[in-house]
């Protein structure tokens, strides 16, 4: 839980929208900009309206310091909006962006999965931040205090010392931030981002997706999507070499991987992935055997895509972009194992079949005004 608290303080900021520029012409990096991206509030009786969702909105100070480069200026104006576990991933060309940003609107939603006894599975459920700090997994975290048995010829057992091991069962806690980055150095132009992380690993352990939509009023920056996953693993040796049962000490090794888009239209902006699934210790092993239990947490992924609008001359105009996570929840028996995922424009990303797998949907509308200053 220390673990959990820590990420969420650190990473408590993101998503509304904010920009600004002189005249028609974009302004020059670092430059007052001519527009403002404004935010718009949702209407509560919108499907997607999530009544918990903290948004702010952070200006940026102006830096006239030649000494600081567009790359080190980016990673300053992120981690003013809140941190990003992917600092290290992004390129140059991104965070030379970012670097032009004026202001950046930000938007965090929290999650936690609720159990259904009727149909064995947990759906996720908007809730508070104060509700999210204070939950708690399902069943925490307890040593195995019993001996961990070698099975020997003729059916007895040799005993061996199964130190600090840990037996998880999860309550999926997931945060959602959204931020969207104000470009001084391009017309109407920003940059979008979308994390994710599961501060408590889920019940079920499937294929999800996080994927960011976008009205046809919009045109893609080329080159700039970006998705990114990561997660941690403890790994823990198990060994019956000589009838003497031993147990290593844990390794923690970090995974990272960058994924291609999900779309293949450009219209929107995904990554797939699988969540890893903990491999548990043996309730016994045979002799001069070898195992290894495995544990993963702090998983946690981030879409990135840049664009602008196509009629930048029309002031004021509205425009909306559609971010979904989609958390595989179980199977519908005898629909297969398949499935397609659509981001059309002006709308939430699909699943299709829409019951094959199961899922359950985390959306946000992010609602924004463009006006001509």
């Amino acid at each position: 839980m220390k673990r959990i608290i820590c990420f969420v303080m650190m990473a408590a900021m993101l998503l509304c929208v904010g920009f600004g520029t002189k005249s028609n012409a974009a302004a020059e990096p670092g430059q007052e900009p001519n527009f403002e991206l404004q935010p718009v509030a949702l209407d509560p009786s919108d499907p997607d309206y999530n009544p918990y969702a903290v948004c702010r909105e952070i200006t940026f100070t102006p830096v006239d310091d030649p000494s600081i480069s567009a790359r080190e200026l980016g990673i300053m104006r992120i981690q003013e909006s809140g941190g990003s576990d992917f600092l290290d991933c992004f390129d140059d060309e991104f965070l030379e962006l970012i670097s032009t940003a004026t202001s950046v609107s930000v938007a965090e939603t929290y999650y936690l999965e609720q159990y259904d006894e009727l149909t064995g599975e947990a759906d996720l459920v908007a809730v508070s931040y104060e509700e999210f700090m204070n939950a708690e997994p399902a069943e925490t975290e307890e040593p195995i205090d019993d001996e961990l048995p070698i099975i020997v010829p003729g059916g007895e057992e040799a005993q061996g010392t199964n130190a600090g091991v840990i037996a998880r069962v999860d309550r999926g806690h997931l945060m959602v931030v959204c931020k969207m980055y104000q470009l001084s150095g391009i017309q109407s132009g920003y940059c979008m981002t979308t994390d994710f992380r599961w501060l408590a690993m889920p019940a079920y352990r499937g294929t999800d997706l996080l994927g960011i939509t976008r009205d046809s009023s919009t045109a893609e920056i080329p080159r700039g999507f970006k998705g990114y996953i990561k997660y941690k693993e403890n790994k823990q040796l198990y060994s019956s070499i000589g009838g003497r049962m031993t147990v290593y000490p844990v390794q923690t090794v970090g995974h990272s991987q960058n994924l291609a888009n999900d779309d293949r239209t450009s219209h929107g902006y995904g990554i797939r992935f699988n969540v890893p699934n903990n491999v548990n210790p043996p309730a016994s092993m045979f002799p001069n055997q070898t195992f290894w239990a495995r544990e993963y947490y702090n998983l946690s992924g981030h879409v990135q895509y840049c664009g602008l609008l196509k009629l930048p001359s029309i002031s004021p105009q509205n425009f909306n972009h559609w971010v979904t996570y989609l958390h595989q929840k179980g199977y519908q028996l005898g629909l297969g194992f398949s499935f397609s995922v659509t981001y059309p424009f002006g709308a939430s990303l699909s699943v299709e079949p829409r019951f094959s797998p199961k899922f359950t949907y985390v959306p946000f509308t992010v609602l924004a005004r463009y006006v001509i200053k």
